[in-house]
């Protein structure tokens, strides 16, 4: 009897390890696999509430739906960090798929200067077997550079210099001239990020070029799109203005 007992528990424990092993091969294919979404889930990283002594900066991220069942999808959690910086960021608000996760976080670095914050998705394996209890990392799919100036504490808000309204049609290609130019010869650099927080972002979403032109690879959904283009003006490594643009979108049939 005892025999059949340690034999009931060895194969219980043989049948969760495999388990445990099926669970890992199954997240590892679905990261290679691209049933994550692809790489770059698409979001916008924002700065608000910037002074001279700290500022917040809030995530937003889009993201589609997942080919998994609810156990696996309880194993994964979002973080972001800002590469040397120690930024306190937790999540506020946690919609289900195909709508938006917002994380929002106070940093008590001074409030100036870029910063790079990336996000990653982290998996984790839920097991009872401490080498099947870690975390596991796919790649980054949201990154950008922020610039934090008090002169604007809020870098999605006001002040809009001017408005472009530009139209194309679905499923064609939309590389537009901004007509960007520094009479001075100094640099610009561009960050693109939705208007408000109730924006519809692709799985290819449109961006600007480094010579500012905004391009857009073939719109699947037709519909109005606001979005705000930050243009900052550098000068041997020094921010001298920020300005900022609101751009609308149209994408006809």
């Amino acid at each position: 009897m005892i025999k059949v007992k340690y034999f009931l528990i060895l194969l219980l424990f043989s049948i969760l390890f495999s388990q445990c092993n099926k669970h890992e091969e199954e997240e590892d294919f679905m990261i290679n696999s691209g049933q994550y979404g692809g790489r770059y889930i698409g979001g916008a990283i924002i700065v608000k509430n910037a002074d001279a002594n700290s500022f917040e900066v809030e995530i937003i991220t889009c993201r589609t739906i997942f080919s998994m069942s609810n156990n696996q999808r309880d194993w994964m959690s979002y973080s972001v960090n800002d590469n040397d910086y120690n930024a306190e960021l937790t999540e506020s608000i946690n919609f289900t798929d195909y709508t938006l996760k917002k994380y929002i976080g106070k940093n008590t670095l001074p409030g100036y200067g870029s910063y790079k914050f990336s996000c990653h998705l982290i998996q984790f394996k839920n097991s009872f077997f401490i080498n099947c209890n870690d975390m596991k990392e796919s790649e980054i799919f949201l990154e950008s550079t922020v610039i934090v100036n008090p002169e604007y504490p809020n870098m999605c808000a006001e002040p809009t210099d001017s408005i472009f309204n530009i139209e194309v049609k679905r499923g064609t290609v939309l590389d537009y001239d901004l007509e960007f130019n520094d009479p001075e010869g100094d640099s610009l650099a561009y960050n693109l990020i939705p208007a408000s927080d109730n924006f519809y972002l692709p799985e290819q979403p449109p961006f600007v070029t480094n010579d500012g032109y905004l391009y857009w690879n073939n719109p699947a959904v037709a519909g109005k799109f606001s979005y705000r283009i930050i243009v900052e003006e550098w000068r041997s490594g020094v921010k001298l203005a920020s300005s900022s643009y609101l751009i609308i979108v149209d994408v006809k049939e």
